[in-house]
């Protein structure tokens, strides 16, 4: 167990979203620790409680324990300790090695812009989807314009007639323009 959930912090990399698809895959159909439905459980324990989804790996651990042993109470909290350790002690072991290299990188203009362009990333993946399911759903109140070149251009009737003249851009609501502006207050520009 201490292995398995070591080796999964060391190689996956994203946080709890990366993490948990592949715990709960290879705890439920490879190691038979728990069943689907008490990992969905895990699941909506995680996301009904305050705090991380990483809990997740602690109702894992102590299901396995709990399931393996016959219903012991004592085995499951063994199976959640062990768990939340070993998934924890390789964050601990990678902050303690890197942070001197990242002491010796302070100073290094092209390192510090590195956040900035993190950032700016993390702003296009928050937006992607935004305009994925802009593509595929009716937000009552909200106006979207086709821009032109776009594949189906001019072909949206639902605003024929509308007083919009301008065909080259996305109306986005203003929400989501504040949340934009607001992200790219905290993106450090890269100078090379």
């Amino acid at each position: 167990m201490g292995l398995f959930f070591t080796q999964t912090a060391f190689v996956t990399v994203g946080g709890s979203y990366t993490v948990l698809p592949y715990v709960a895959h290879y705890s439920v159909t490879k190691l038979h620790w728990l069943s689907k439905l008490q990992m969905i459980d895990g699941f909506a324990l995680a996301e009904t409680t305050p705090g991380p989804l990483i809990v997740v790996l602690s109702f894992v651990g102590f299901m396995a324990g709990y399931n393996h042993f016959g219903g012991s109470l004592w085995m499951g909290a063994a199976g959640l300790l062990a768990t939340t350790y070993f998934t924890f002690l390789p964050c601990f072991l990678m902050i303690f090695a890197g942070a001197p290299l990242i002491e010796k990188m302070h100073g290094i203009e092209i390192i510090e812009g590195i956040p900035g362009l993190i950032t700016a990333a993390v702003v296009g993946v928050i937006l992607n989807p935004y305009f994925i399911s802009r593509e595929r759903c009716d937000f009552p109140g909200w106006r979207f314009i086709q821009p032109s070149g776009y594949p189906g251009a001019g072909m949206d009737d639902r605003f024929a007639g509308a007083d919009v003249e301008v065909q080259d851009e996305y109306l986005i609501p203003d929400r989501v323009k504040h949340v934009v502006r607001i992200a790219s207050l905290f993106v450090i520009p890269l100078r090379v």
